[in-house]
């Protein structure tokens, strides 16, 4: 090792480009590969923290009909209790219900907290939550109790113990805390804030609304089955349960869906994709790709520098295999060198990984002994694969011809140097195309119009019971006095958001058909405030009583549909027609007295799908007031200051409706900053080859040069000429990559319901961008060389 070490040294000093482009090289491409693990590893780490992880799995139900597949997260709530006194392979089952933003409060101390789960007792069974204090057993039990993370006992009660001490939870019922948890990691996505016991919904709202309702898919469900059973057994014996309460039209079928497999893998709510995924590993191992070609380029280019050394060798004895060996081992020790740069580069850029990247990747991820030696065994790896081309070339090198000057490079070296030339053009050009065609269906999404207004929408949270009990009604018109406000309109949820669905069915109907719908409840302002265009028929109007939703009548009230539920129930024009909603032993009647024209309420993922709108006085959870963005602090203080003087004892929030867009888009945005860093990583290092290449190329073809200078070429006359070569590889390159890179975005762009097309403009700006640094950086070395005096190079001759 110390001989490897001393004869590597020496040859950096003899050749210092080769050693500077290399040991940079590679420290970048480690640097930038160890980023890469470090997110796949943290992305890969989801749900690991529970310790029944493998054998929880979460109830989904599809519903597949004539090619209209909806699926839920969301089950029936008396699903779970059935199944755990029937199915003897579940050890327990517990439920979710989530409250969505509520307020709770502790004295003077009012929040509003979005993370406030009712659960069953057991959660603290299926999943590994950490108490700090109180009883994991007996936590729930009491109708009124609640748990509360360790930051929530802080928030609320600052250094007093929180045992004992009573929250009211929706400006309505006491709760006495019970128990404090550990907060959870953020590598997971079954948290809360707060539990409350899932027995207090069941107490408080009509059974048979409710805990007898098997229509109705309200809570998240999970169940802990036990170890080796078979779930395909378990999903038959869940189905046959779900069949003894629905009828022979309900196709509703359950699924269960492994947890830790719904992070990046899940078809219902995934919050990741393991497409990203893929993705960064590839381009990944590309960086090293690149990196690894710049090093067997170099050696072999550099290779008349050491044949004097290997024929001596070879002459006082070594035999062929010693030498590869030490050629070998210079190599891998100087990617050691360079992960121990590498090393340093990763302590000092962590921080900004971590905030371009979205993930909170805890720093102790880089000292766990198992990553340690994976990231030395890959650049272990790394070294060999690097070094064995040139170990081998250099170590076929002939004695007698080379101690007699009679040295010379084959055509096979130049022809390989040019093969991974190629395939470093290749890669970089497709790394490009990669980048610019995910900002472009970045900016698709970004910039599509949705079919309602979205800039200049504050949203405020309503669904409190103080709020829900008084109406809204005064508090818009007091916000309309301002002449910056120019409408308010409450609904159930924002128009981008709509995730609720019933199945319905219409009058002369085929008996037995019915369809999936999604719906919203809103006011009689939110079509033309949010100015999504009416088609057909009319608005809902105030002048129309009978618009409003009203469950006591059979006619409910009235709808309007979307052009796509048109569409697939087959009419022409729906005006006056009805859908009828069964639900149990109910049935009510909406006529459809009007046709929006289709908006996206869902990320443009997913395709449009069918949609009712209810005007309603119940239900409503968000506020939109629209601002004409003159003066946007000011008008948000008057808001603030109307909300004050209507809810006095409530806190006051807001958020923009454009932003919780951009949210929806987070992974993608993410993305794409990351791949503009590791991409521009590949191109620096594809240029460093380059410079060392071009900087041997020149070297070697000195004398040429001199003589052209002396018969009268010019400077750029040389200069083009010696740049050729290269073009010829750019354009070669060009036609590798760009099939590959149509293929590969092609298939990303599929799982966009609506998307961008791929541009020829991208595909010619990546060859532009790739001939235009490979030729700055050759020409940079060659103007040089062209400058010099001949003399100085023909001076021998």
């Amino acid at each position: 090792m110390y001989l490897n070490l001393k004869s590597l040294l020496r040859t950096i000093k003899h050749t210092k480009v080769y050693g500077i482009v290399n040991i940079t090289g590679l420290s970048i491409g480690l640097t930038a590969f160890v980023f890469i693990l470090l997110y796949v590893r943290y992305e890969f780490s989801y749900e690991k923290q529970h310790l029944n992880a493998e054998r929880i799995y979460r109830i989904n139900i599809t519903q597949n009909r004539g090619g209209r597949k909806f699926a839920t997260s969301h089950s029936p709530v008396p699903l779970p209790p059935a199944a755990k006194t029937r199915i003897s392979e579940l050890t327990e089952t517990v439920r979710f219900y989530y409250s969505g933003k509520i307020p709770v409060a502790h004295g003077d101390i009012m929040f509003n907290e979005d993370n406030v789960v009712y659960a069953d007792p057991a959660v603290f069974d299926v999943f590994t939550i950490e108490f700090i204090k109180g009883n994991p057993a007996t936590a729930l039990q009491d109708l009124h109790s609640i748990v509360l993370t360790e930051s929530m006992a802080r928030k609320y009660f600052k250094d007093a113990d929180p045992i004992g001490r009573q929250l009211k939870v929706d400006n309505s019922h006491l709760f006495t805390v019970t128990a404090v948890i550990r907060d959870f990691p953020k590598n997971t996505h079954v948290t809360a804030d707060f539990y409350l016991p899932f027995a207090f919904l069941e107490e408080t709202y009509p059974r048979q609304r409710f805990a007898e309702n098997w229509i109705s898919q309200l809570p998240v469900s999970y169940i802990l089955v036990r170890e080796g059973s078979l779930i395909p057994d378990i999903e038959e014996k869940l189905n046959a349960i779900l069949r003894e309460h629905s009828t022979d039209s309900d196709h509703r079928v359950v699924r269960l869906e492994s947890l830790p497999k719904i992070h990046l893998y899940s078809e219902v709510t995934r919050f990741s994709d393991i497409s990203y995924i893929r993705i960064l590993i590839t381009v990944g191992i590309f960086i090293l790709l690149i990196a690894s070609i710049n090093f067997m380029n170099l050696a072999t280019a550099c290779s008349a520098g050491r044949a004097c050394e290997t024929g001596i060798r070879k002459t006082v004895g070594a035999d062929r295999m010693s030498l590869i060996v030490q050629f070998i081992g210079e190599t891998v020790i100087m990617t050691l060198l360079s992960l121990l740069i590498a090393v340093f580069l990763i302590i000092i850029l962590f921080p900004a990984f971590r905030i371009v990247s979205g993930l909170e990747i805890p720093v102790n991820s880089m000292t766990d002994p198992l990553f340690i030696f994976m990231i030395i065994g890959f650049t272990l790896l790394l070294g060999i694969i690097s070094g064995i081309y040139p170990a081998f070339y250099l170590a076929a090198f002939q004695p007698v011809r080379v101690l007699k000057g009679e040295f010379a490079r084959g055509r096979s070296g130049s022809r390989f140097r040019t093969a991974l030339v190629l395939i470093q053009f290749s890669v970089t050009i497709i790394l490009l195309i990669a980048t610019m065609t995910i900002k472009h269906q970045l900016r698709y999404m970004q910039t599509k119009d949705l079919g309602f207004k979205k800039e200049q929408v504050i949203v405020l949270p309503i669904g409190n019971q103080q709020i829900q009990q008084e109406g809204v009604e005064a508090f818009k018109a007091s916000l309309l006095n301002s002449p910056q406000i120019k409408a308010a309109t409450a609904s159930w949820t924002l128009p981008s958001q709509v995730g609720a669905y019933n199945n319905i069915t219409w009058e002369d109907a085929p008996e037995g058909e019915t369809m999936e719908i999604m719906q919203n409840r809103i006011d009689f302002d939110f079509i033309e405030a949010y100015q999504i265009p009416v088609i057909q028929g009319r608005n809902f109007s105030r002048d129309f009583p009978g618009d409003l939703l009203n469950y006591e009548n059979e006619l409910a009230g009235s709808v309007l549909i979307n052009e796509e539920a048109a569409r697939q129930i087959g009419w022409g024009n729906p005006i006056g027609k009805r859908l009828v909603h069964i639900y149990g032993d109910w049935r009510w009647y909406y006529e459809i007295v009007g046709m929006v024209k289709d908006f996206h309420f869902r990320p443009l993922t997913q395709e449009i799908k069918p949609l009712y709108l209810m005007v309603s006085e119940t239900g409503l959870r968000q506020l939109s007031v629209m601002i004409d963005g003159n003066d946007t602090p000011g008008t948000i203080k008057y808001i603030e200051d109307t909300w004050k003087s209507f809810y006095p004892g409530l806190p006051f929030e807001y958020t923009f409706l454009d932003k919780q867009f951009e949210n929806t888009y987070r992974n993608i945005v993410h993305l794409q900053s990351l791949f503009n860093i590791f991409t521009g990583v590949a191109i620096v290092i594809a240029r460093l080859g380059l410079l060392g290449l071009s900087v041997y190329a020149t070297e070697r073809r000195i004398k040429e040069i001199g003589i052209r200078k002396v018969l009268g070429a010019s400077v750029w006359v040389i200069t083009a000429q010696l740049n050729r070569e290269f073009l010829a590889r750019i354009l070669a390159a060009n036609l590798i990559a760009w099939p590959i890179a149509w293929w590969f975005m092609n298939n990303w762009l599929q799982e966009f319901a609506y998307r961008s097309s791929l541009q020829p403009l991208t595909f010619l700006l990546a060859a532009g961008i790739t001939a235009g640094i490979a030729l700055l950086t050759v020409s940079l070395q060659t103007i040089k060389a062209a400058l010099t005096d001949p003399v100085g190079a023909l001076r021998y001759e």
